[in-house]
């Protein structure tokens, strides 16, 4: 089957063009959404241009990329089409059940609010009273009676020569941090098996630390095991990113070609889990993998 080049016309949108090319080729919207790996009700909203039940357009262009892909068409006619009849419709979105949530707990919030306030206002004033206190006992405090001074015993000067070894000892440690440029006996192999260990930690990718390098443009999405967002946005070629999150961590790859990952520093194959060349997996399920 070979690729199929056209331009939509102002009538026919990038929806209707993906749905009559599927038609075309006898596929169901279930085999569709199977290949996609995404849910019919994806594809339906697509074929309809109903972005409105669709994610952010970075997401559906995604999908829409994927899907030509599939249908062995120019995604680039359709991603303009989509752009053209998306612009200047994208609004923020609410949160859903925020102005429930506010509206329930306002006298909570306050509570809360009025009762850190009390404490810090108290801690503040405990301070303010042991400073007060200290420097009142300063100020009453007797000043020392002057002692007269003995001669020196020769047990004494014994003492004050040891002394005056140890002033030399600790001066001749002060040079050497003073002056690292200096040469030392004995040292030499001590700070080279140093700065060659400080070396060899400063590219070790921490244990359960996520690690992605990009040769090409790609959305990445991360969760930990919690379900919680990390991250989520489109990385550009050339960058890294480091990940670190309570394990397992599940990773969305928009264009696994463009990127390879690391897990405690070992490789993670990303291949067995993509299709139309979007990654969906899961590392650090287990002690021995990624």
């Amino acid at each position: 089957m070979s690729e199929t080049n056209f331009l939509p016309t102002e009538e026919v949108s990038a929806g209707k063009t993906l749905k009559r090319h599927r038609i075309e080729r006898r596929l169901s919207v279930e085999k569709i959404a199977s290949e996609l790996n995404l849910t019919t009700a994806v594809i339906t909203a697509l074929e309809a241009d109903d972005y409105a039940q669709l994610p952010e357009p970075v997401y559906t262009r995604g999908y829409i990329h994927a899907y030509a892909t599939l249908l062995q068409l120019d995604s680039k006619p359709l991603l303009q089409s989509h752009s053209t009849a998306t612009q200047g419709t994208q609004t923020l979105r609410p949160v859903p059940g925020l102005d429930v949530a506010l509206n329930r707990f306002p006298r909570k919030l306050m509570l809360l609010t009025a009762t850190v306030a009390i404490i810090l206002i108290g801690l503040a004033l405990a301070h303010w009273m042991q400073e007060r206190t200290q420097r009142s006992t300063s100020q009453t405090r007797p000043t020392s009676l002057a002692v007269p001074v003995e001669p020196a015993q020769p047990e004494q000067l014994a003492a004050d020569t040891v002394g005056t070894g140890k002033l030399a000892a600790w001066q001749n440690l002060e040079q050497r941090v003073v002056r690292p440029d200096a040469t030392w006996p004995g040292t030499a192999a001590q700070d080279a098996a140093l700065l060659q260990n400080i070396d060899s930690r400063s590219t070790h990718v921490a244990d359960g630390q996520l690690l992605l390098r990009f040769t090409e443009q790609c959305w990445v999405e991360i969760r930990d095991v919690h379900g919680q967002l990390l991250i989520s946005k489109l990385v550009e070629a050339g960058e890294q990113l480091r990940i670190g999150g309570q394990k397992p961590l599940s990773v969305l790859l928009g264009n696994a070609q463009g990127v390879t990952v690391e897990y405690a520093g070992r490789p993670v194959a990303i291949k067995p889990f993509t299709r139309n060349n979007i990654a969906r997996l899961t590392v650090g399920a287990d002690d021995d993998a990624p």
